[in-house]
This record gives C-alpha cells, sequence and structure tokens, in this order.
C-alpha cells in the first residue's frame, strides 16, 4: 500500500466526529486533485433492514436526483464499496453496466469534472 494512501486511511480511521471525518476526506480529495467524493457505510443490523450512512460533497441537485432514481441500487461504485474498501475512481469502463447513471451524471456536469472517489 502506497505510504501517503495508508497515512489517509489512519487520519479516516482515526477521525473523532461526522466533522472530523468529513475535514479528513476533503484534504485527501484536495491532495488528489479530485473535486467530488462519496463515502457510503453500510450499517448490517438489523439483518432484516441494513440501513446506509452516506457522505458526499456531489451538488445537491444531482444528491436529490440520484436519490429519486433509485441509483443506489445500481451504482457501481456502491457495488465495489460492498466487496470492498479500497477507494476507486470514476471512469467510463466501471459503468459499463449502468450506462443510464453515467450519462445522468455527465448531464449533472459530474463527469467532466471527474476525480470522483468512489
Amino acid at each position: 500500500m502506497e505510504p501517503w494512501f495508508e497515512e489517509q486511511l489512519q487520519m479516516l480511521l482515526l477521525s473523532k466526529d461526522q466533522d472530523d471525518f468529513t475535514a479528513g476526506i476533503t484534504k485527501a480529495i484536495e491532495r488528489l486533485e479530485f473535486e467530488y467524493y462519496s463515502y457510503g457505510l453500510r450499517v448490517a443490523v438489523p439483518i432484516t433492514q441494513p440501513r446506509y450512512e452516506l457522505r458526499n460533497n456531489y451538488p445537491l441537485e444531482w444528491q436529490v436526483h440520484y436519490e429519486k432514481q433509485g441509483y443506489l441500487e445500481k451504482d457501481p461504485t456502491v457495488l465495489h464499496g460492498i466487496k470492498s474498501n479500497i477507494p476507486i475512481v470514476w471512469e467510463e469502463s466501471l459503468f459499463e453496466g449502468a450506462r443510464e447513471l453515467w450519462e445522468e451524471a455527465n448531464s449533472h456536469g459530474l463527469i467532466e469534472r471527474v476525480g470522483a472517489v468512489g
């Protein structure tokens, strides 16, 4: 693992509260020269109704549209996050099975300013 990556993970793991975590994520994405980030956590309890905690700095209009379209269930970055804790960078090939989501994100101006870490 790259030393800078391990440093960022440690900083996030040692966050004291949500504000501290958000400041850490913001610092990390700025260091990577990205504009947006998205972080999700699936709380598996209770098993019958897992809950999701989502944090991102996407424009509010996109957040509302994303939720309204039910993209959480289709988003390949979310599907990746269920299997791995390694961050990923948005790229078109990642969205081969979710072309509509890619196109919608593009129409909201997210793709041309890509660098979003899912």
